[in-house]
């Protein structure tokens, strides 16, 4: 008599703390950071500050419009969307770059905002980050 196979379960995903660092901004500065994404991925951005600073989540498609909206300069963020937190959570339809930017405001005093980013993914692929 033919032995019955045991079922494989589908694998888990693992959830991996990408990001957890103090980003410091001045005046008017702005840091982006970029992640290669696959499908099947959720990111879990959670952004605080102790004053108001701009902040967003975009696929590489709306990135480079913004960026490229009003020649070079600032980010384009709409104006009054600054706030004291960020946060989403995003799951991935298509392997490609998506960025956090974080943006101070220009008459704003230096501040120091926490970020913390985690990863779920299925499989062993390990994320590509890169800030600047």
């Amino acid at each position: 008599m033919p032995r019955a196979r045991a079922r494989r379960s589908p694998p888990r995903p693992r959830t991996t703390r990408i990001v957890d660092e103090t980003v410091e901004l001045g005046p008017g500065q702005e840091r982006h950071i970029r992640f290669q994404l696959l499908p099947a991925d959720t990111i879990t951005i959670t952004c605080k500050a102790r004053t108001k600073f701009y902040a967003g989540f975009f696929t590489r498609e709306d990135y480079v419009t913004l960026v490229n909206a009003d020649g070079p300069g600032m980010f384009r963020f709409e104006f009054g969307t600054d706030d004291k937190g960020f946060t989403t959570r995003s799951p991935i339809e298509a392997s490609d770059a998506f960025f956090l930017v974080l943006r101070n405001g220009v008459f704003s005093p230096r501040i120091q905002v926490s970020v913390e980013v985690s990863l779920q993914r299925v499989g062993r692929v390990e994320p590509t980050i890169r800030s600047g």
